[in-house]
């Protein structure tokens, strides 16, 4: 069945226990009834201003709001802070609705009393000649009055008042103004069906009083002003403890767990269904800063950032990550916003790629990609393990300047000789994040251990690599450990006491010299 307008009922929607709200006239909210439904429902509170539309046939869509027989809903819906709210202005409304029927049938009955008591087809008999009498004495005393007072129709002031009783409401109490409105509607509604059999000029005097009464009333806001709609927004959200973001963090991750099929992502239309179930709520919630770091939501809904989820999934996730960043301080934001490089770096930097299969973070893949093709060749270590153990020294540190000057070293086109000393093992990763301003301090410290630890010889008697030697052996195969570059002279010499030989090799710009096995 089809629900009189502004009649208050329960709706059901997923992810939602039974809301109460208000049956409304698609048709003055501009809005069109998609196909399959009858019904447009304005939910509750009614500053929300949220609409849906339900299906009347369908008893477990659409309720009527009935207080007396509705405890187990009532009770059930006070659990939600805002449905709470939403069930309070219902119960409100409902009220209201009650006393007015009540007001509208005493004046009914009062009404057909004083019509029929006034009628002129009366039959009289000549024997109660003194009470006709007294009959013309109230007539002649009722003229007088009127002729004292300017004559208004009963029910003209009546009307008269309310609006008067409206015009002088509060504008910013959009709840109770709206919910009266649509009451008052309903009263003119019921009104107009009553008064139908009266005479035309009455119908013409209750439309006038009715297009004044609308005209009366300005608009609070402007369908379009987007700041009105995003306060709006703002306070229907609240705020939940920490034992709920737990609970739901606890469910995102066992869904994640079931959707992981040996590393391959794999989501059903019933695992997706559950996975908006779940994130619903959140989009709904406002969560510090202090909760973000504690209970780590944050990272557990940028999980369903991948492209594997599907679409609705992501797009959730994103809308519910990007508010929580626009909420917090400013100064969070810009600190924030400061190193997005490397928190804010997209879960899918690997997803595709040769590294796809290395256990490197957001930091591990931009601290690796800072080595160049030449410089990687040269060395046979992997630079991503030594990313890798730089991203584990800089987890340790916690501190996101030092992570900030680490990564901006690295960049840095003039460190060629830092990047050759952390992929050849002369300047460890420890190091480097203690102090990852002075390069030059790490180099000449890298220097001082290779020629005590390394295979560094002193130039020995007529060696080719001796002061005025011939440098027809030029070469670029080897990177001198102490400046980086490539240009040197190696010879090969042998060594009497090993005998073997080896190479030697002098570079062209620091004269650093070291041997390397033949």
């Amino acid at each position: 069945m089809a629900f009189p307008l502004n009649t208050l009922v329960w709706l059901k929607q997923p992810g939602y226990p039974w809301w109460p709200g208000m049956v409304l006239d698609p048709a003055a909210l501009e809005m069109v009834l998609p196909a399959g439904y009858d019904t447009c429902v304005l939910c509750l509170p009614s500053v929300s201003s949220s609409v849906a539309f339900a299906n009347s046939s369908n008893a477990e869509e659409l309720l009527r709001f009935d207080p007396e027989t509705d405890a187990e809903l009532i009770e059930a819906g006070k659990q939600d802070a805002d449905c709470a709210a939403a069930i309070e202005e219902a119960l409100n409304v409902y009220e209201q609705q009650a006393q007015q029927a009540q007001l509208e049938e005493e004046e009914g009955e009062k009404n057909e009393h004083e019509d029929g008591g006034g009628r002129k087809g009366t039959h009289t008999r000549k024997k109660h000649m003194p009470h006709k009498a007294d009959k013309h004495e109230r007539k002649r005393r009722k003229r007088h009055e009127r002729n004292e007072s300017t004559p208004v129709d009963r029910r003209y002031r009546h009307e008269k008042k309310k609006n008067e009783r409206r015009k002088y409401m509060d504008s910013d109490d959009l709840e109770s103004g709206t919910t009266e409105d649509l009451s008052d509607n309903s009263d003119d509604r019921r009104r107009g069906k009553r008064t139908g059999k009266k005479s035309g000029k009455a119908g013409s005097q209750d439309a006038v009083d009715q297009y004044e009464e609308e005209a009366g009333f300005l608009p609070t806001h402007q369908e379009d002003d987007a700041a009105y709609l995003e306060r709006m927004l703002r306070e229907n959200r609240h705020t939940v403890s920490d034992s709920t973001l737990a609970t739901i963090r606890h469910k995102l991750e066992t869904l994640t767990e079931a959707c992981n099929h040996g590393g391959v992502i794999s989501v059903s239309e019933a695992a997706e269904e559950e996975l908006l179930e779940v994130l619903s709520p959140l989009s709904l919630v406002n969560v510090t800063l202090d909760q973000l770091r504690r209970l780590k939501i944050g990272v557990t809904v940028g999980k369903f950032l991948l492209r594997d989820y599907p679409v609705r999934v992501v797009s959730l996730a994103s809308a519910i990550l990007t508010y929580w960043f626009r909420q917090l301080p400013p100064a969070t934001q810009q600190l924030l916003s400061k190193k997005s490089a490397l928190d804010m770096a997209s879960n899918d930097t690997t997803i595709g790629s040769e590294r796809q299969d290395v256990s490197l973070g957001a930091l591990g893949v931009q601290l690796e990609a800072c080595f160049t093709d030449e410089e990687v060749c040269d060395t046979i270590n992997d630079p991503v393990i030594v990313a890798g153990n730089i991203e584990k020294e800089l987890e340790a540190v916690d501190d996101e300047d030092v992570s900030m000057e680490v990564l901006a070293a690295l960049r840095d086109g003039s460190n060629t000789a830092l990047r050759c000393g952390l992929l050849d093992g002369s300047i460890t990763a420890k190091d480097f994040v203690a102090n990852p301003t002075n390069p030059d301090l790490l180099l000449k410290r890298s220097d001082n251990d290779g020629d005590k630890t390394s295979g560094v010889s002193p130039v020995e008697p007529e060696s080719p690599l001796e002061e005025g030697s011939d440098l027809t052996n030029f070469t670029t195969l080897y990177v001198c450990p102490g400046c980086g570059a490539r240009e040197a002279v190696a010879n090969e010499y042998s060594v009497q006491a090993h005998d073997n030989m080896a190479v030697f090799v002098r570079c062209l710009k620091c004269d650093e010299t070291w041997n390397v096995e033949a």
